[in-house]
């Protein structure tokens, strides 16, 4: 209601300031302020423009008049820029100071917004590419496990062997159960109150992928415990993000465990359980 009062209060007072400088060039800005103090009284509100304000406004409304011709506008605009209320000298260089003062800060805001913007296609960028890496050298993983990895019958049976034979000689171990090929997990055993699900990951060269975590999670839905994901190379940068999508919605967690040999499993084995 206020913002409608003062738009109705500024048109008025700009068509009495347009009749005065039209028919009168002569006229006297005490009249103007008069119209002014006027609609405040009228009205109840503190008009928020100068006198010298108001005579812009004027001057930008007869521009805007085309049916006057140029010649009759330019003398009218003429009249009204005779009539503004100078500037003091003090006024002048502080409004100066002002006006600087406030281009620095645009200046400074423009700046900090552009290298915020710079940062986010940046980031954006860079998260794309990743995502890209990321599936592209899970393929390439896939294929490489496909074509030469994994070898049951040699160092793969050994080293899931002797991972097995240092979790069921350990005395805080209760419960061992080696499990089936297609249950998910090699290992399911107790210790310390919890129970652990245990697969066995053994790789020459290709990278731990998304098969193998997949099939980890479809076989502990539902469960209470903890999984561990020993594996002796490196997880592809999709596991890593999944097994951190899983514990962070997910009762029971994934903690993947990378170790060389079986011998370093078992001097780390006491630390894993207090975990």
């Amino acid at each position: 209601m206020k913002n409608e009062k003062l738009r109705n209060a500024e048109s008025e007072i700009q068509k009495s300031v347009k009749e005065l400088v039209y028919s009168d060039s002569a006229f006297k800005i005490s009249e103007i302020k008069a119209l002014v103090k006027a609609k405040e009284l009228t009205l109840n509100i503190k008009y928020p423009y100068s006198i010298n304000d108001i005579l812009s406004q004027t001057q930008e409304s007869f521009m805007e008049d085309k049916f006057l011709p140029l010649d009759k506008r330019k003398e009218l605009l003429t009249e009204i820029e005779k009539a503004k209320i100078p500037l003091p000298i003090t006024a002048k260089i502080q409004k100066a100071e002002e006006d600087k003062s406030w281009l620095d800060l645009s200046k400074l805001l423009m700046m900090i917004i552009s290298v915020i913007l710079s940062g986010l296609g940046i980031a954006g960028s860079f998260l794309k590419f990743k995502s890209e890496k990321d599936k592209q050298d899970e393929i390439d993983n896939s294929i490489q496990d496909i074509t030469i990895e994994y070898n049951y019958n040699g160092s793969g049976y050994e080293f899931e062997k002797g991972i097995i034979e240092i979790l069921s000689k350990d005395k805080s171990i209760n419960n061992l159960i080696q499990t089936e090929n297609s249950y998910g997990v090699d290992v399911i055993f107790e210790a310390n109150n919890k129970k652990y699900y245990v697969e066995i990951k053994y790789l020459n060269r290709s990278k731990v992928g998304l098969n193998t975590i997949h099939r980890i999670i479809n076989s502990i839905k539902d469960k209470e415990g903890i999984v561990w994901l020993i594996y002796n190379t490196q997880l592809t940068g999709l596991v890593a993000s999944e097994i951190v999508k899983f514990n962070r919605e997910s009762k029971i967690k994934i903690k993947p465990i990378k170790v060389i040999s079986p011998e370093e499993l078992k001097n780390r084995l006491p630390e894993l359980l207090k975990a």
